[in-house]
């Protein structure tokens, strides 16, 4: 299963959303408040992909994309790999592609949040070279106001 990386586009939306919402939901929503999840509906993830769709790098087939790595301004934005692509190499090679994209624009380091409680993501990221900074309130994105949520803050030189 070695897909190129490749820009999302919107013959992936249907699948995109579906795999972010799920992602997401396994990720998060046993760890943040219920007026948080109550907001991560499957069409505010569909509005918010959009929105991002020009940043966002996948894999797979036109159609059936296997993950997706988001980036916005520094920051690894959104990254999610759907079960079927998991201990494929695929986090690693869209993770690849998000921090070259914010290399190239400029960037001489990348930043992520994650959510404390996700043990797994966060030993991804370390094995991969990123350092924790510590927890701090993010404001995260809704279709309303901005969210204030625990993060680890985690970055890495490139």
């Amino acid at each position: 299963m070695h897909h190129p990386i490749r820009p999302a586009v919107k013959a992936d939306q249907p699948a995109l959303v579906d795999l972010w919402y799920q992602g997401w939901t396994e990720a998060h929503a046993a760890y943040v408040s219920a007026e948080l999840t109550a907001m991560r509906t499957r069409d505010s993830f569909l509005i918010r992909l959009q929105d991002m769709l020009a940043t966002t790098s996948t894999l797979g087939d036109k159609g059936e994309p296997l993950g997706l790595c988001a980036v916005k301004g520094d920051e690894i934005y959104q990254m999610y790999v759907g079960p079927q692509a998991r201990g494929t190499g695929a986090a690693s090679r869209l993770m690849a592609d998000g921090l070259a994209r914010i290399a190239a624009a400029g960037h001489n380091e990348a930043r992520l949040d994650v959510i404390p409680q996700n043990a797994r993501a966060i030993a991804f990221y370390e094995k991969a070279g990123w350092k924790q900074s510590g927890i701090e309130t993010v404001m995260v994105d809704t279709l309303g106001a901005p969210f204030p949520l625990e993060c680890l803050v985690m970055f890495k030189p490139l």
